[in-house]
């Protein structure tokens, strides 16, 4: 999502770029459609489209690992073994 959010900012918004957000939900296609041909220009009938969150997930990126695993040895999820 940064990696989109900063591309658009890049071209359209740069003075915002590195400034923190917060994703509140999502619209349907056909009304995402209508906001970019400019139809719904006031932000109170775009939040009418928009369908929020239920939760808040946060996600963090690891790094991939090289992990020696025995032959009679399994592994969780969670790299543990069993």
């Amino acid at each position: 999502m940064e990696q989109v959010l900063c591309g658009i900012c890049e071209q359209n918004f740069p003075e915002i770029i590195g400034n923190d957000y917060f994703i509140f939900g999502t619209i349907e296609r056909k009304d995402w459609k209508k906001g970019q041909q400019n139809d719904l220009i006031n932000s109170k009938k775009l939040m009418e489209c928009t369908y929020p969150f239920r939760d808040v997930w946060r996600f963090e990126v690891e790094p991939a690992k090289w992990v020696y695993l025995p032959k009679n040895k399994k592994m969780d999820s969670e790299y543990n073994y069993r």
